[in-house]
């Protein structure tokens, strides 16, 4: 029997309003007009820890739960889930990117893991066994444990074949403009792009060539098997699942977090980090 799900507001990005990058400043402000709403959701997930009483809670990278955790914790010890916590160890490698960016995604995953008593990183990579680390002060090596990426079951099921079409995934829907003008560029390559577009169809076919397909778990796993290259906006999972299927993959990174997704898979070999949409680049990958 499923478990019931209560939702709650918790402190995130603005909904994207163009093709620019998350700033910072629209963060904290998108952020701040919602404090209310954060103060409700505290309630409700200190509610339901005293009325549970688990074993342990497990955190997925919520700023709530460590604050709670930070002020007045629950008995249940708290464990930490979550790629992000890789910014936290002392030999992460972090890009060229904005220093106060940085020291403010640094600066919330402190917040969400704040007295956890292990933080399980989701990595494509032991950063400790890569670098040598070991037991730092004030760094215990003991509470990071690096762990593989945590992929859907139909992942395991699914069988990658050699397609002929590229597949792509767009956090902001206004990089369409982009990927249609490329392709008129290039009319002999085919693409199924997805986006979370609330006023389209369930596809949009621009032409026999390029189409775009609200979101679908299912058939944006299906194309995703079958393409020969996979282009987005750098969210860990889909790049996990692009990596594992062994499709090269290009991504644009629209704020700080996917700037290190984005750094980090580049560096391992999975793709390559681009400022655009650059479409030419994926296709050298796919010809190689």
């Amino acid at each position: 029997m499923p478990a019931p799900i209560h939702r709650f507001d918790s402190p995130n990005f603005p909904p994207p309003t163009g093709t620019d990058r998350a700033r910072m400043w629209a963060t904290i402000r998108y952020n701040l007009v919602r404090i209310p709403r954060y103060i409700k959701g505290i309630g409700i997930i200190r509610k339901k820890i005293k009325e549970l009483q688990p074993d342990v809670v497990v955190n997925f990278y919520d700023m709530l739960v460590g604050l709670i955790y930070a002020v007045c914790p629950p008995k249940p010890p708290c464990i930490c889930v979550a790629h992000q916590y890789a910014f936290l160890h002392p030999d992460y490698h972090f890009p060229a990117e904005n220093a106060a960016e940085l020291r403010s995604l640094k600066l919330v995953t402190r917040i969400t893991s704040l007295r956890a008593a292990k933080l399980f990183v989701l990595s494509i990579r032991n950063v400790e066994a890569a670098e040598g680390g070991g037991a730092r002060p004030n760094k215990p090596a003991d509470r990071f444990v690096f762990v593989p990426p945590l992929l859907r079951e139909e992942v395991f099921e699914a069988t990658p074949t050699d397609g002929d079409y590229m597949n792509g995934y767009l956090l902001n829907a206004n990089y369409a403009e982009d990927i249609i003008a490329w392709q008129k560029q290039h009319p002999d390559v085919s693409m199924h792009f997805f986006w979370d577009k609330k006023e389209a169809e369930k596809e949009t076919v621009i032409n026999s060539r390029l189409s775009f397909h609200q979101l679908d778990d299912k058939l944006f796993l299906d194309y995703l098997a079958g393409c020969k290259g996979y282009a987005t906006t750098a969210g860990f999972e889909s790049v996990c699942e692009a990596a594992y299927f062994g499709k090269p993959v290009l991504m644009v990174p629209t704020h700080i977090e996917q700037a290190c997704n984005a750094y980090e898979f580049a560096q391992a070999g999975f793709g390559i980090a681009a400022t655009a949409f650059d479409l030419d680049a994926l296709l050298a990958l796919t010809s190689r």
